[in-house]
């Protein structure tokens, strides 16, 4: 049986994963929408995707744990 891992590191990444997703997220949409002159919809749009990309990423991390 596999040892599960310790809850504090689990937490760490979660919250890591979670916050470089959005913040990424709304990088490229902000430099996509400076090169494009479109802002700040591709800035909302990107940053909402790694929203959700970070709620699914941290519901499967999670989910192993549990």
């Amino acid at each position: 049986m596999k040892k599960p891992p310790r809850v504090g590191l689990l937490l760490v990444g979660v919250g890591t994963h979670m916050a470089a997703m959005v913040i990424v997220g709304f990088a490229l949409g902000y430099a996509l929408d400076a090169w494009m002159g479109s802002q700040p919809w591709l800035m909302l749009l990107l940053g909402g995707m790694g929203f959700v990309g970070g709620i699914l990423k941290a519901h499967k991390m999670l989910s192993r744990w549990g």
